[in-house]
C-alpha cells in the first residue's frame, strides 16, 4: 500500500508541488493520506492526525 501511494505521489509531483512538498516532509499528513486512501479502498474510517 505504501508503494502504490508513493508511486502515485511520486506521479503527481510535478503538477501538485504543494501536496507532495507536504507528503514528503509531514510524517503526520504522510500517515493521514495513507490512512485516508486505505480506509476509502476498504471502506474504514481514517484517523484524524
Amino acid at each position: 500500500m505504501d508503494k502504490a501511494l508513493l508511486r502515485v505521489m511520486i506521479g503527481l509531483m510535478k503538477d501538485e508541488t504543494q501536496l507532495f512538498k507536504e507528503f514528503s516532509d509531514n510524517p503526520g499528513f504522510k500517515r493521514w493520506l495513507g490512512d485516508s486512501v486505505f480506509g476509502q479502498t476498504y471502506g474504514q474510517e481514517p484517523r484524524t492526525p
